[in-house]
């Protein structure tokens, strides 16, 4: 039986296939693992294209996706997020939920999860996965942001300011301004100012 993706052309039998058998393609030997994967990489790049300005098609695109390579943690993240988008809090949740329980564990999907649960109230919950979030990618930027953002909402100043230190950190490259959010983050507040007002 042939697989197809929304919004795209037909996919290659992937399922009826020798997994190792191979097959000319614009002029090159292409194995039909390399084709899969590539063909999941394209359409998860434009499920999440339409996340920004037709949800209920990614959405589509996302089940799409996750009838074929089930569990997958991107399809997975673009599904509840289209259904957030949406205003289809419980759902998302419910789409995170399953995923989260297995392992190995992934920052994106605790982000995710995070934000959910913060659009549900769940304040408390929120902060503690996007805890994890950051835990599992301390580079995790926009997590950290809105992490600290539920911090200052629940009144922990200090634990918000520390949040908002570590946004800064991951989301810089300069190497002066990556030495002031490191100070920042130690509290180090004369070092972190000093070198701030050296780069401006």
């Amino acid at each position: 039986m042939a697989i197809g993706w929304s919004c795209f052309g037909p996919i290659d039998s992937l399922r009826t296939e020798r997994p190792h058998s191979d097959r000319i393609r614009r002029g090159r030997l292409v194995t039909v693992e390399q084709e899969k994967v590539g063909s999941l990489a394209t359409a998860l790049a434009h499920a999440n294209r339409l996340l920004a300005t037709a949800p209920a098609k990614a959405e589509a695109q996302a089940r799409e996706i996750l009838k074929v390579v089930p569990d997958n943690p991107q399809g997975l993240r673009i599904l509840s997020v289209s259904l957030r988008l949406q205003g289809r809090l419980e759902a998302a949740r419910e789409a995170l939920e399953p995923a989260l329980a297995r392992s190995p564990p992934s920052a994106l999907l605790q982000f995710e999860h995070g934000l959910v649960l913060a659009e549900l109230q769940a304040t408390e919950e929120a902060i503690a996965s996007l805890r994890k979030a950051v835990g599992l990618d301390r580079n995790l930027a926009d997590a950290w942001l809105a992490l600290a953002d539920l911090l200052r909402i629940a009144a922990d100043r200090s634990s918000a300011d520390a949040a908002y230190a570590e946004h800064i950190r991951a989301s810089v490259k300069d190497p002066q301004l990556l030495s002031a959010a490191a100070a920042l983050c130690e509290n180090r507040l004369a070092v972190a100012a000093r070198l701030l007002r050296s780069h401006l």
